[in-house]
């Protein structure tokens, strides 16, 4: 089981950050820049389609007072996941619309995919959003998250779950 790479992409379709692990079977590894820019474009736009195309599922919130109720819409999904013969594609996207996307051998469980999304979203908040020289919406370039995310696609379990052989 592998864990091939990871973007994160902001609202607006930017690919922030890049990421591929060096395995023999990565699909990412002969991919050269532009090619990571146009695959991740791409993502966003078959997300943002596919969020459109989502029907939207109502939910009851109780305002702060507890005597009324209202519906909202909530939150469209878009696409979530993409399994091909080789290799699977995970998207999550966070309530400010940055997009976390997953590559992964087609061994790799949803739940594993999720406690991996989420360390990386940790390393996020810890090692870019905190950051004081780091500013939203450009590339990330910051070698301690850089490491810290390498450390993480090359560890062997993460909480007891194996991600790689």
């Amino acid at each position: 089981m592998s864990l091939y790479g990871v973007y994160i992409i902001s609202k607006s379709g930017s690919l922030l950050y890049q990421y591929k692990s060096n395995n023999e079977n990565n699909p990412l590894r002969s991919q050269g820049e532009n090619d990571h820019l146009v695959i991740a474009s791409n993502i966003h736009g078959l997300h943002a389609i596919a969020a459109q195309l989502t029907p939207p599922t109502v939910t009851t919130m109780k305002s702060s007072n507890k005597t009324e109720a209202f519906k909202r819409p909530a939150n469209n999904s878009g696409l979530r996941f993409v399994r091909t013969d080789f290799f699977s594609i995970y998207i999550d996207q966070t309530v400010t619309g940055l997009k976390f996307i997953l590559f992964t051998s087609n061994e790799i469980s949803q739940q594993q995919v999720y406690i991996t999304t989420t360390k990386i979203y940790n390393l996020y908040c810890d090692y870019v959003m905190k950051n004081p020289w780091y500013k939203t919406g450009m590339p990330i370039r910051i070698k301690s998250f850089d490491e810290k995310v390498q450390q993480l696609t090359n560890a062997k379990s993460i909480q007891g779950f194996s991600i790689i052989n």
